[in-house]
């Protein structure tokens, strides 16, 4: 596509508008750390993580969004 070809195209789109304050702040929001480490949290899944190398079952249950998925760090 030549230089020509784009502008065309990018006209036909129109201008791009910027993000609003407000939907700036949410993107701010999404893109932060999502994990974070308690202690509780770390003794839990080391004592999976000892369940898993002795080849052991162990389950942990809890309601749906507490936070039972580890985080790769």
């Amino acid at each position: 596509m030549t230089s020509k070809q784009a502008q065309a195209v990018a006209q036909q789109l129109g201008e791009i508008s910027v993000n609003g304050e407000k939907l700036q702040a949410e993107i701010q929001r999404l893109n932060r750390k999502t994990c974070i480490f308690l202690e509780q949290v770390k003794i839990l899944s080391d004592w999976l993580e000892g369940k898993r190398q002795a080849r052991q079952s162990g389950r942990i249950v809890a309601e749906f969004r507490t936070g039972k998925t580890p985080c790769k760090s």
